[in-house]
């Protein structure tokens, strides 16, 4: 007597063959492929970003706010443009900052944005970078305002919320009041 076909069974056995050949396959072309390391390092993009001055910037604006959450007045007024620590004296600052809800209780800053605007014909311009104070106050915006001066890129000055921290020359010193004692109405 002969067997009869049985068409569950031949397609069972064609289906474990075909699994086999393609383990087989997976395993011959995986050994084939180069072993690569992950990089421990995560780059943002496939380019290695080209250095600006808005790293200055950042470098600079960090440096500053770090000084200031320490309360190390003397280091963050030197971090102050040229043309900004000789209008302004350094009390008129240290009085800036211990008077400002934000920049007394400053724990960082994050810059997200910087912008240079050149005149023509020149290679450097008006710096300015804005972002994100985070303070004991809240979280406030931050604009911070760059100069080239001798020793580099200098703050001149930094707006809170839009209005700026420091004030410059006479206005930073507390003037005397003209007005003599109020006079007398008949």
């Amino acid at each position: 007597m002969a067997k009869e076909r049985n068409p569950f069974r031949e397609v069972a056995i064609a289906m474990a063959i075909a699994v086999v050949f393609a383990g087989g396959l997976i395993a011959y072309i995986s050994s084939q492929a180069p072993k690569s390391t992950p990089s421990l390092l995560v780059s943002t993009s496939a380019e290695p970003r080209a250095y600006t001055r808005g790293d200055d910037a950042r470098r600079i604006a960090d440096a500053f706010v770090q000084q200031l959450s320490m309360a190390h007045h003397e280091e963050a007024y030197r971090l102050m443009a040229g043309a900004y620590r000789q209008t302004t004296p350094f009390s008129s600052f240290q009085s800036a900052c211990m008077g400002s809800p934000f920049l007394s209780s400053v724990q960082k800053v994050s810059l997200q944005r910087t912008r240079e605007t050149v005149a023509p014909g020149e290679n450097k311009g008006a710096l300015t970078a804005t972002g994100v104070m985070t303070t004991g106050s809240g979280s406030v915006e931050a604009m911070f305002s760059f100069v080239d001066d001798a020793s580099g890129l200098g703050i001149i000055n930094v707006s809170i919320a839009g209005t700026p921290a420091f004030p410059m020359g006479s206005a930073a010193v507390p003037a005397k009041s003209a007005a003599g004692k109020p006079t007398k109405k008949p």
